[in-house]
């Protein structure tokens, strides 16, 4: 299609370039904020890996894990670099989108100026005594409609000469699909490595706290066992203490016995020594008696 200079295609024109430069900026956009984000995901994952290498030094599966992931956000972020500074950077839409788009809007206007031909072979033969029909709402509407149509059909016409100026191929198309789907494939990895890692953390937290709960039930059984063994070394003290007080007890009590038995034993013999000086003393005074008498 061969395209002229009027004031019509030149507004076209500038619509078109205003439109094409609204969608660079816009993937410029996209492109700083994808670079961003896997900027700040590098930085979060290089942070894990210094506050955590301690821990990673003994998880050799966490810390793999964490550089790989690294290593495959920088390099996704270098593809999106390199593909930004190339000449064939897609911003129009898919490729066979719009060449079937285009090739369906000319024979739509190929069957349509068909139709209007043998419309207007009718009515010349009809004569010039019929009167011209004054034009209605719908056909108003119809004529918006076809003209809408040619603008997108020109506008489809432009865009794929721009495609092709630029040198944009189903290829190029494919290749860019396969870097998105490699991203998001990416993405998705960097995702399950960062799940991974923190569910990694989380597991070795629980297990730091498991062991300290450990450790304290082991220090209190320690500690209660050092409490039993010194109430038993108490209890032992006390009943050795028991023992010599009983020990001193029953010595006091024999010696109690033989006090009392000496007692009675001394008892005896003076009862014993007032009898026989009793009966010594009777039978001095019947002697006594028996001298006075004689």
């Amino acid at each position: 299609m061969v395209l002229g200079t009027s004031k019509a295609y030149v507004g076209q024109r500038q619509i078109i370039t205003e439109w094409k430069g609204r969608n660079l900026s816009l993937e410029k956009q996209r492109f700083n904020k994808t670079v961003q984000h896997y900027r700040g995901r590098v930085e979060h994952l290089i942070g894990q890996v210094v506050d955590n290498r301690m821990a990673l030094c003994t998880t050799w599966r966490g810390s793999f894990t964490l550089l790989a992931a690294v290593m495959k956000i920088a390099a996704h972020m270098v593809g999106l670099q390199e593909r930004m500074k190339g000449p064939r950077y897609d911003v129009f839409g898919p490729w066979p989108e719009l060449l079937a788009e285009v090739e369906a809007e000319k024979k739509r206007a190929k069957g349509k100026k068909g139709k209007k031909k043998k419309k207007g072979g009718g009515a010349g033969g009809a004569g010039p005594s019929q009167e011209p029909e004054a034009p209605s709402e719908a056909d108003a509407a119809e004529a918006a409609k076809k003209a809408e149509e040619a603008r997108l059909l020109r506008l489809l016409e432009t865009l794929t000469e721009e495609r092709m100026r630029l040198g944009i191929t189903p290829e190029s198309q494919a290749a860019a699909s396969a870097e998105v789907a490699e991203a998001a494939r990416l993405d998705a990895a960097a995702d399950e490595a960062e799940e991974e890692a923190e569910a990694e953390e989380k597991a070795e937290a629980v297990a730091e706290a498991a062991e300290a709960d450990a450790e304290a039930a082991q220090a209190e059984s320690k500690a209660a066992e050092e409490a039993a063994e010194a109430a038993q070394a108490a209890a032992r003290v006390a009943f050795e203490e028991a023992k010599a007080t009983l020990g001193k007890a029953t010595a006091a009590r024999e010696g109690r016995e033989a006090a009392r038995e000496e007692a009675a034993a001394a008892t005896e013999a003076r009862r014993a020594a007032a009898v026989a000086a009793r009966a010594r003393a009777t039978a001095a005074r019947m002697a006594a008696e028996a001298a006075q008498r004689s």
